[in-house]
Order: C-alpha cells, then structure tokens, then sequence
C-alpha cells in the first residue's frame, strides 16, 4: 500500500476559494513549512500510539458489526427451519445488516476513539459555482473507481464474484432510500471525516485525507466499492480539511448515493433491462422485438450517455484543478520517510487492515 501523490503544499490560492480566501494562511503554511520538515517536531511513539487507537477503533467498529450480523443470522436461519415467514421479508435483510453498524459498531468505535486530542479545520464556506464543479469530479472518481473495481473483481474471481450490494440496490424498501441517501452519508462522513480528520490532522494534512480515504475504502469490505471509496473518501476529506464543514461532503456523499443507489437502479428497472438479464437465452430475442422494451433500453442509453458525459468533464476538471490543491503544514508533521511506517505499521491498523482484506478476499470467493 503506497501513499498516493497528493500536491504538495502551497501553491495555488485559489481551488476552493472558500468566500473567506484562506492567503495569509497558506503564505504561513509556506514559510512554516521548510521550519517545521527540517526538524522532527513530534513524538514518534505517541504519534504511532495515536494512528494504532484510530485502527482499533475502526477495527471495534467493524468486528462488533460483524459478529453482531453473524448472530442475527443464525437466528434466522432457526427461524426458516421452523418455518417462519418472516425471513423473507425485505426489512428484516436490512435490519440485520444495517442496525448492527448503525446501533453498536460505530457506537463502540467512537467510545474508543473519544477523549484523543483533535483539532477542527479553519471554519470557511463553500459558493454554490464550486460545489457544482465537484458533482461532475466525485461523478468520474465514481464511475472510474467502479470499473476498476468491477474489472478486478472479476480477474480475481473468476468471473464468479457478485456485487452484494445489489441485491439492496435493487430493493424497492424505503429503507434504501433511508440507509443509503440518509444514514450512510450523515454517520459515514461523521467517522470518517469529522473524526478521523479532526484526530490525525495535526501529523499533517496529507497524512489525515489519506488516511481518511483508505479507511473509508477498506471499511466497504469487498473490492467491488473498495476503488470508488477511497477516490470519493480523497475528494471528500480534502473537502471537509478546506472547509471545516461536514454539510459540504455529506450532501456530496448523498448525492452520489443517490445516483447509484436509487436512481439508476430505478431506470434499470423502468427500463425493463432487469427482466432481459434475468430471462433466459431463449425468450430475449421475443423480449428484444417488444415495443416497450425497446423504449426502455432506449431511454437507459440515453442515461448513461449523460453520465458518461458528465464523467468526462469531471476528468478534465479534476485535471485542471489539481495544481489549485494545496495543504498546510502542521506543527507535527511526519517527516515523509516515516508516514507510512507511523500511520500503518502500528498493532492497531495492521489488524484492521488485515480484518478488512481477509473479508474482501473472502467475498471473491
């Protein structure tokens, strides 16, 4: 695991001209910047310590989650041996996999992580033309991260991995609205954002929205969301670090979830492409010279045609952006030789790193 190249500190003024422009503070985090690299200004074993908690409270989380759905699955499956009706309702697969989380994971990962020392980013506001320009940004890192994903799902499978979260994409419950456009992003961008940020920035920015972005993505547990996580987890810390406000990559974050979650799913469905896939062989040539699904596959062709295009001007505004990136330096910023020794090869994140790998390599299986 490599640490991406995120630009360095400095430099352009202006990417997110938050209204409140932040120039004195990066003429400061320049001139601060050769202080601060020349000597080692922090504690190497506190700071070891301190990423080690962060990985066993993200680990907690998880593992509680985990054994928790393990329970409530055994109890079912006593419950269809008796002959229960009730293992087949579409709230109770929701319910078992969403509540533990919710209710008990990230409960028990935020008691561990309470009382760490934590420094919010500088307050400033996010205008309304540069939210719009990161729609069509976290759009491409979506679309990209999930044909990546995709792809080496099923290299490494075998063509035989399957997307687990389709099966909840394609529920009609309200409850998909609800956990997807509603609780992931408010308790995801929470933890991952607000916590993890606020805990880690003062090693450095680059150190926090990094990690922030591989957490995120190794929290999803499967390599199927694992690429389009951590692309979105990168653009979402960097949002939260400029601004200091958590509405700006919660409401991004539903917005995706939106679209991916929701939306799609339902032109697939209106589309009639749902039924052409599960059909045999044999009756897609007759469903092929039906009128409607003509129109249908029409009309879903046409939505991709839009995402597609919308995706490429992400591409080119994200390219034309990136030298308008800029991080301040901290006061105990890891020296770059020993970021990723400090950050991830302390007890705490190498068993949440291996607990997460061990479930994504399983579900390949």
């Amino acid at each position: 695991m490599t640490e991406p190249n995120i630009n360095r500190c400095a430099v352009g003024t202006e990417y997110e001209n938050v209204n409140n422009t932040n120039n004195d503070e990066i003429k400061n985090s320049e001139s601060n910047a050769g202080l601060y690299s020349n000597k080692e200004n922090y504690d190497p074993k506190a700071a070891r310590g301190s990423f080690s908690r962060i990985g066993f409270a993200l680990l907690a989380a998880f593992a509680v989650t985990v054994g928790i759905q393990f329970l409530l699955a055994q109890l079912l499956s006593v419950l269809e041996r008796r002959g229960s009706a009730i293992v087949n309702e579409s709230w109770v697969m929701w319910i078992v996999s969403f509540a533990p989380l919710y209710l008990a994971g990230i409960p028990v990962g935020l008691l561990i992580l309470r009382g760490m020392r934590a420094e919010t980013p500088r307050d400033s506001s996010l205008g309304a033309g540069r939210m719009l320009q990161l729609i069509p940004m976290a759009i491409a890192i979506m679309y990209i991260g999930n044909y990546i994903g995709t792809i080496l799902s099923s290299v490494l499978s075998g063509g035989t991995a399957e997307n687990g979260l389709l099966q909840y994409a394609f529920d009609d419950s309200i409850f998909r609205g609800l956990v997807f456009v509603i609780l992931a992003p408010l308790v995801e961008e929470f933890l991952f954002r607000k916590q993890l940020i606020d805990r880690s920035r003062h090693y450095g920015e680059r150190t926090a929205i990094v990690l922030s972005a591989v957490t995120f993505g190794l929290f999803h547990a499967n390599f199927f969301q694992f690429f389009y996580a951590f692309g979105l987890g990168l653009l979402f810390a960097y949002i939260y670090t400029r601004t200091g406000r958590l509405r700006y990559s919660v409401m991004l974050h539903m917005f995706i979830n939106f679209l991916g979650g929701v939306l799609a799913p339902w032109i697939i469905k209106q589309s009639g492409l749902e039924v052409l896939y599960q059909s045999e062989a044999q009756d897609i040539s007759a469903l092929m010279e039906n009128e409607e699904t003509m129109q249908g596959i029409a009309v879903f062709g046409g939505y991709v045609l839009l995402m597609i295009g919308i995706a490429v001007a992400g591409v080119i505004l994200l390219i034309l952006r990136r030298k308008k990136v800029y991080l301040l330096a901290a006061q105990e910023e890891l020296p770059k030789g020993k970021v990723f020794k400090t950050v991830y090869l302390n007890p705490g994140m190498i068993l949440f790193i291996l607990f997460c790998a061990g479930i994504m390599v399983y579900s390949l299986i």
